[in-house]
């Protein structure tokens, strides 16, 4: 999907280089059953279809699809497996963390 998205040419990415970068992120993501590498996976080869079935693509540039290839395999990294109800109510200091941004 990078390379297909001309996002490796346009940054001179070599390929030993991106296969390091893509094999460092299944670790940080945690063993559970939805949000993990493969749902990172899944979102990031949903988004690249959009991209290209809804000709999105030619409005972006070649930064701003390698940005959001990269934010889509990443977003659900170090997810506790749970909603935010629940982290509320085990009164998780994530969970007080961003209580500031919604109260």
């Amino acid at each position: 999907m990078f390379i297909e998205s001309g996002c490796v040419s346009a940054w001179k990415i070599d390929n030993t280089s991106l296969d390091s970068l893509l094999l460092s992120i299944p670790p940080l993501y945690f063993a559970n059953p939805y949000h993990n590498f493969q749902h990172g996976v899944a979102v990031m080869q949903a988004t690249y279809s959009q991209l290209y079935e809804m000709q999105a693509a030619v409005f972006l540039s070649p930064e701003d699809r390698f940005s959001l290839l990269w934010s889509a395999i990443f977003h659900d990294i170090k997810h506790p497996g749970v909603n935010n109800q629940h982290m509320i109510l085990v009164d998780s200091p994530l969970a007080k963390l961003y209580a500031i941004f919604f109260f």
